[in-house]
This record gives C-alpha cells, structure tokens and sequence, in this order.
C-alpha cells in the first residue's frame, strides 16, 4: 500500500547523502527525481538531465537494454515489491560503468504507482582498481625494469626503475615505441622481438641487449619479454 503522504524532502535529504545513485520514479507521471551523486558517480548534471525513465534507458549499454526494459517490465506487471538487474550505463567521458540497481515498488489497489532504486556500482570495479594499485606499487618497488606494452610496441606502463633510466614520466612514455634518445637500430630491433611474442605467444629470452640511459649511458641487458593474455586466450 502507498501511504497517504510521502515524506519527500527528508527522503531526498537522506538520498542525497547516500554514496550510490538514488532515483525516485512517479510512474503516473513519469518524471524522475536523481539524487546529486548521479555527477559524482556517472558525470551527469542533475540540472542538465532529462526527468524521464527513457532518458536512463537511452543511456544502457545496447547489449544489456532490452533485458533491463523486460525486467523492469515484468516487475511493474507483476505483484513484486521489488526487482534488480545488474547492466552497463554510459558514463559522460564514453566508458561504460558496471551497476546493480535495485529498485523498491509501490502500488496502489495494485497497481504500480511510484518506484524508487538505488544504483549502485559494483564493487568488483573498486577491488580490480585496488588490485591494480597493489600490482604496480609492488613492481615499483623492485630495482628491475619492468616495461608493459601494447600492439604495435607502444609503451602502456613502466615500473619506477625504467622510468629512473628514463628519465621520463609514464604520461610521457605512454603511447611512445621508445624514447627519441635511443639508437635507431636498437629501437628497431625491439620491435621485431615485440612483434614475435604478440604473433606466437611465447616468451624471448634475450641475455644481453642495449638499452640507452636518459643520460646517455648504454647499458648491457639481460630482457625477457613475455605475452600477456586475454580471458579469450589472445596476446
């Protein structure tokens, strides 16, 4: 049953102290309030925002929306008080941010009147972002140089001892092949033996190679290069 008076300001107060994305959803109406972490959390405006159900949908991913629309659906349908689905929504910088949201229903003599959901992200993103930190601090703290790369050898990430060697940033060694003051010849031969991990997958065992310091001193190297792979098994 829908009480006789909703207590919206304190509601909304509460809501909006809430870490996650709270909605209030008048069905009848079909406006929408959003609690101000919507910006926070997925870098929308409230102010800017569309006050619709539709505007939300527009924004899931195209993989994910029709079942969304079927659940929701249902639910409304149905004599549930509540329904959850978890999806992917677009955030304003283009990424896709992977939500639960879980949605509380009220009905009048039955039928679905008001819905209010909470939207959270899900925390597997925050573990894998802290799982990450973890690697790297832990690849920092060792005096080797370690170097990840991407297709086409460019640079993605390196641990603080080859930036030392360096003498460059990760912005600045980010999306590079190698850096300006390394031979010409050595930087075509790192490409060739990148190129033959990424096409067979197997590690290069290099015992001694070049690598030109910042300052200009050459180092004699011993280089493994492995690949890395994808949960579908590709480099």
């Amino acid at each position: 049953m829908l009480p006789d008076e909703w207590v919206e300001d304190r509601s909304r107060l509460l809501a909006g102290a809430a870490p996650d994305v709270v909605w209030d959803w008048n069905i009848e109406t079909n406006h929408v309030w959003w609690s101000r972490n919507l910006e926070a959390r997925l870098g929308y405006a409230v102010v800017e925002v569309c006050p619709t159900i539709e505007w939300w949908f527009e924004r899931i991913h195209a993989a994910d929306v029709a079942r969304v629309r079927h659940v929701l659906t249902e639910s409304l349908a149905g004599d549930e008080g509540s329904a959850s689905a978890e999806y992917r929504f677009l955030r304003t910088d283009g990424t896709y941010a992977t939500i639960l949201g879980r949605l509380a229903i009220a009905r009048r003599e039955g039928k679905a009147v008001r819905a209010v959901g909470i939207t959270e992200r899900q925390r597997t993103e925050q573990t894998l972002r802290e799982l990450e930190q973890r690697h790297r601090q832990i690849l920092d703290a060792i005096t080797d140089c370690v170097l990840v790369k991407g297709p086409h050898s460019k640079i993605v990430w390196a641990n603080k001892a080859f930036r030392e060697s360096y003498g460059m940033t990760n912005e600045t060694l980010q999306g590079l092949i190698d850096a300006p003051f390394s031979e010409p010849d050595n930087t075509i031969q790192y490409i060739q033996d990148d190129a033959q991990v990424f096409d067979t997958g197997v590690t290069l065992d290099i015992p001694d190679e070049p690598m030109t310091r910042h300052d200009g001193h050459v180092l004699r190297v011993h280089t493994v290069k492995s690949a890395i792979f994808n949960d579908d098994g590709n480099v």
